[in-house]
């Protein structure tokens, strides 16, 4: 994770404004009660001077819950500061969807075509056993539905 300022005044000199730093990874936490916004910060090179003194910049990224995706980050800086505040709207930071949902909470239709999917194979694979052996009188691999034994001609 990385944040950088392209400033054209200074012939495209780029800022390193936010990083991440191995060994000290970023420390999210809700920007109010509702949690309806996530945010983390990463600190940056010293070399902001909209003070007046030499001071390290600072990106917050917000990732507030929504049900559709942004397409980019909305940037937000005070005149004078060396914070800048990314923002994005996307359901993948709404507390019940976990990534795999949706924003409202509910299982997405590859989720549910998976349970389906795990609760069919069993059912149809022992059914078929059951009804083979049972029904058709089978015994030992016969049993398994779809499969027939073939004994190799000598």
């Amino acid at each position: 994770m990385a944040a950088c300022k392209l400033d054209l005044k200074v012939g495209e000199t780029v800022y390193d404004i936010g990083n991440y730093v191995a060994g000290s990874p970023p420390t999210f936490t809700y920007t109010d009660a509702t949690k309806t916004a996530v945010q983390y910060t990463l600190s940056g090179a010293k070399n902001c001077w909209a003070t007046g003194s030499a001071a390290h910049y600072q990106a917050t990224i917000v990732l507030k819950c929504a049900g559709t995706q942004d397409p980019q980050f909305t940037v937000a800086s005070p005149d004078r500061s060396c914070v800048k505040t990314f923002t994005l709207n996307t359901p993948l930071a709404c507390e019940k969807s976990g990534g795999g949902g949706s924003a409202s909470g509910k299982l997405s239709g590859g989720w549910v075509f998976i349970i389906i999917l795990c609760v069919v194979i069993p059912v149809y694979v022992a059914g078929g056993c059951l009804y083979k052996s049972q029904k058709l009188g089978a015994t030992g691999m016969d049993k398994c539905p779809n499969v027939e034994v073939r004994i190799a001609d000598e």
